[in-house]
């Protein structure tokens, strides 16, 4: 469906970032959140709804997610629409390339009852679809709470995302998903939970390598 290929593409364009020094430093202290993690795999569970124009879905998924360093993401799900696998950073989180963007430091608010930083992202080639991106990183954690995209075409993409401690590291406990496409008369939303973590797995390269039969259309 083109909507999962639209969160895809959005949450691709969302990786790439340029800073002023307070933000390249939260940022800086959010990537070092782990040291030593070099890769993990975890059980996925999504639950999802999407309408797009008359249409409805509203399927319940289960599989594997697998993340190794840097920014490699891969899902195995039995079943479900192939964008989800064609695109597994749906469920997944990249930092920002800092040098991609102009950036600012909004303010320090709260956000669930914890303090963090409002940092926004705008790009700097005026032609990106990605009009800014607002982060809320957690001030004690460095943990990426929220993100939430702007596009030009007045579509929105918001991640929220909640942390559990797993042995020495803070690792996703789940994740929201909320997308709205006005210009496609689309919108989504959809909660990923993650358990049963196994880390530092040597994963190889391979493993991430795109399934010809999935990126086909």
């Amino acid at each position: 469906m083109k909507w999962y290929l639209g969160i895809g593409l959005l949450v691709a364009f969302a990786t790439a970032a340029g800073a002023d020094e307070q933000t390249e430093k939260i940022f800086s202290r959010a990537r070092a959140l782990n040291p030593g993690l070099q890769d993990f795999k975890a059980q996925l569970d999504i639950q999802m709804q999407a309408d797009m124009g008359p249409i409805h879905y509203k399927p319940k998924l289960q599989g594997t997610y697998y993340f190794k360093q840097a920014n490699q993401h891969k899902i195995e799900l039995s079943g479900g629409p192939k964008e989800i696998r064609k695109y597994p950073a749906i469920f997944g989180f990249n930092y920002p390339q800092m040098e991609r963007f102009d950036s600012t430091m909004v303010e320090e608010s709260v956000f669930k009852g914890r303090p963090v930083f409002h940092c926004r992202l705008v790009p700097k080639w005026n032609g990106d679809n990605i009009k800014q991106i607002d982060y809320l990183v957690d001030k004690e954690q460095y943990t990426v709470a929220q993100s939430s995209t702007s596009f030009r075409n007045e579509g929105n993409l918001t991640l929220d995302i909640d942390y559990t401690k797993v042995g020495n590291f803070t690792v996703f406990e789940s994740l929201k998903v909320t997308a709205d496409f006005p210009s496609m008369s689309a919108s989504a939303n959809g909660e990923a939970k993650y358990s049963h973590y196994s880390f530092n797995q040597n994963l190889p390269n391979s493993l991430f390598q795109k399934d010809k039969r999935v990126s086909s259309r």
